[in-house]
C-alpha cells in the first residue's frame, strides 16, 4: 500500500514539476522522501522539511506546519495528495483559502485498501 501511494502521488503531481509532493494518507517521513526523490524535487531544504514533519497520524498541527513551510522562500510549493475521501474533505476544508502558488490539494487513485483497518474507516 505504501509503495502504491508513493507511485500514485508521483503520477498525481506530474503536471506540477516545481511542487514538492506531500502524501497525507498512511505515510510518514520515509514515503514522502521517496515520493519527492522520484518526483525529482528532493533537495537539502526539502529533506529538512520532511524531517521536521510532526509524527504521523497527521492532524491540525501538520496543516499549520505545511502552511508555514509553504510560505517560506527556502521551501518549494507543496502538492498535498490524498486517496481517502475523508482526507480529501479534511484537507480541502483546511486549505481552501491557500494560495494555489504555494499549496495544492490533489486526490490520487489507488486500489482499495483491503488490508489497512485505518484506511477503511
Amino acid at each position: 500500500m505504501i509503495g502504491e501511494s508513493i507511485f500514485a502521488t508521483v503520477r498525481g503531481v506530474e503536471d506540477l514539476p516545481d511542487f514538492s509532493p506531500m502524501i497525507r494518507d498512511g505515510s510518514g517521513t520515509q514515503p514522502n522522501l521517496w515520493a519527492s526523490s522520484l518526483h525529482e524535487t528532493l533537495a537539502a531544504d526539502q529533506q529538512a522539511f520532511y524531517a521536521g514533519l510532526p509524527e504521523f497520524e497527521y492532524r491540525d498541527e501538520v496543516c499549520e506546519y505545511l502552511r508555514r513551510s509553504a510560505t517560506e522562500k527556502s521551501t518549494k510549493p507543496l502538492a498535498i495528495t490524498w486517496f481517502l475521501e475523508v482526507s480529501g474533505d479534511y484537507l480541502n476544508l483546511r486549505f481552501s483559502s491557500a494560495d494555489l502558488r504555494q499549496i495544492r490539494v490533489i486526490g490520487v487513485l489507488t486500489r482499495e485498501p483491503d488490508f489497512c483497518p485505518e484506511c477503511t474507516g
